[in-house]
């Protein structure tokens, strides 16, 4: 019986194979891919995104109300939604600004 209870708990910590490391907008995701010269899939299962990316219907280069949001210091432009399969987000360089992102990131999680 206790074999039993120990194969339950080890199928509950199984470790992620899909992982995405989240920078919390495209453009400081891009200039951290430019700066390491590495790209958005450094290694098999690993890829590296935005926590808000751009919405793909807006296909515009050059969004002038963004660049005012920016120069406020308003919230980055984009919607958020989770990766397919992925199974571990980390989130880096995160101020307590993108804390409703990331919440709102694991409600979608959640539902």
């Amino acid at each position: 019986n206790n074999n039993n209870n120990k194969s339950n708990s080890n199928n509950n910590n199984k470790i992620p194979t899909n992982i995405a490391i989240l920078f919390p907008d495209e453009a400081e995701m891009n200039i951290a891919l430019e700066n390491t010269s590495t790209s958005q899939n450094p290694y098999p299962n690993v890829q590296i995104s935005s926590l808000r990316s751009s919405d793909p219907r807006d296909t515009r280069f050059f969004k002038p109300e963004q660049t005012f949001m920016n120069l406020l210091g308003g919230k980055s432009n984009g919607i958020i939604r989770p990766i397919d399969n992925v199974e571990m987000y980390i989130i880096i360089i995160a101020s307590a600004q993108e804390l409703p992102d990331v919440e709102e990131l694991y409600e979608l999680l959640d539902a």
